[in-house]
């Protein structure tokens, strides 16, 4: 039933649904660094084959299989990237796999409709599969005729109570989860795109550098790979977003984690300045810049902002609605607290200009061209140094905004500069 040596790769059997003389309905996942997954089930034979469907699987739509949300005939006659892998056994132990369409399967090989797994008395679950062909299967409210997008305000009070807690999503996906909601005045339900595309910039890189580093001597995935984030649909009701974190796991890095708590606490801590002060430090210079890029980003925003995240297997972390004042507040705050970052880092490249008169040098490898000021003290140095030539520079960046666009700026200073090798 495990095909071997096809285009499926090296596959291990993960959960087993339906057993009867052997697994019938299963899921499995192949042996890659990010393991794919696949769900798996026996179908007819044909002329002395014995096959089987395999469709490829998300972990969100995994989930919503096993828990009956998602009919057993969608997951395998809708796969997520329209393929379905007939794997074939002849009696002589050869295998095949052939990729098809799932419009090219015969109905019949599927599950028949409305069959699910998951609790069958689970009242949440629609006894049938469900598909919106018709406005007449839409709520009463929703079918009133009106311009694509726009919505009245009981449109937009029902939707606002359908929308799913950050915990009960948390919890069905395996993924951490953040719901942020700006009430601007009046009874705007819009923002402008420059704002918005600003926030989500902020919150990804604050993130990132409230993640702590990893252990001494530990492999571990980059903060930037750890904290990246997806935006999911915005939603009326005022203005919101939920984003949750790309890699799905029931235990979640603890630095992962530790970041977002990190940020929620920070927020919440916003009206009490001293233990705004020792969490700040706690973060560090790069974690505390990030922080002010993200509230000034909030602030932008000219609405009362409020923030929810939950992390699988924990309670869900509210924070307290912060006003427009409040934080108007802590971005004055946060202008002295977090004024510039600073960090000392070896830069190794090609020289390729040095002006000792202005004091400006240029160094370059594969990936950037660095530049900036000589600091006096380095200058005598510099002589004889040769252009083309390979070094090892000891650099400062510092790190400040432009409060006018909100836009980082980062200067750097070098202070060394030694020839490889």
């Amino acid at each position: 039933m495990l095909p071997e040596g096809t285009s499926l790769g090296r596959l291990k059997m993960d959960e087993v649904f339906v057993d009867y003389e052997g697994p019938q309905l299963f899921s499995c996942s192949d042996d890659r660094k990010r393991p794919r997954h696949l769900i798996a089930m026996h179908a007819p034979a044909t002329e002395g084959q014995d096959n089987w469907l395999y469709v490829y699987i998300g972990i969100r739509r995994l989930k919503d299989v096993t828990a009956g949300r998602v009919t057993l005939h969608a997951a395998f006659s809708q796969p997520q990237d329209g393929k379905v892998h007939v794997a074939s056994f002849r009696p002589n132990g050869d295998v095949t796999v052939q990729p098809r369409l799932a419009s090219e399967v015969q109905d019949d090989w599927f599950p028949r409709r409305g069959e699910r797994l998951g609790d069958p008395g689970d009242a949440s679950a629609p006894a049938e599969d469900v598909v919106l062909g018709n406005a007449e299967q839409l709520p009463s409210i929703l079918r009133t005729p009106a311009p694509m997008w726009e919505m009245s305000p009981a449109v937009i009070n029902y939707l606002r109570g359908m929308r799913t807690p950050v915990s009960e999503v948390s919890r069905r996906t395996g993924r951490s989860v953040m719901d942020v909601v700006f009430r601007p005045q009046g009874d705007r339900s819009e923002m402008a795109a420059g704002t918005f595309g600003g926030f989500l910039l902020s919150a990804q890189g604050a993130l990132e550098a409230l993640a702590p580093p990893p252990p001494m001597g530990i492999k571990a995935l980059a903060a930037s790979e750890l904290t990246r984030l997806n935006a999911l649909p915005v939603f009326p009701g005022s203005f919101g977003v939920r984003l949750d974190a790309q890699d799905a796991s029931l235990f979640p890095d603890s630095r992962l984690v530790l970041a977002l708590k990190r940020l929620a606490t920070l927020l919440a801590s916003s009206g009490d300045h001293a233990a705004m002060r020792a969490l700040l430090k706690d973060c560090g210079q790069r974690g505390a810049w990030k922080f002010r890029t993200f509230a000034l980003a909030l602030g932008r925003s000219d609405a009362d902002v409020s923030v929810e995240i939950a992390i699988p297997n924990e309670p869900p972390i509210s924070v307290a609605s912060l006003t427009r004042d409040q934080l108007s507040g802590l971005v004055e705050f946060l202008k002295i607290e977090a004024a510039s970052a600073q960090e000392t880092l070896t830069f190794r490249g090609r020289l390729v200009g040095f002006i000792q008169k202005t004091k400006f040098f240029a160094l370059e490898n594969d990936e950037r061209i660095l530049s900036g000021r000589i600091a006096p003290a380095a200058l005598p140095s510099m002589r004889g140094k040769v252009i083309g030539a390979q070094y090892d520079a000891g650099i400062t960046a510092i790190t400040d905004m432009n409060e006018a666009t909100g836009l980082e700026r980062t200067k750097h200073i070098l202070n060394s500069l030694d020839l490889v090798g």
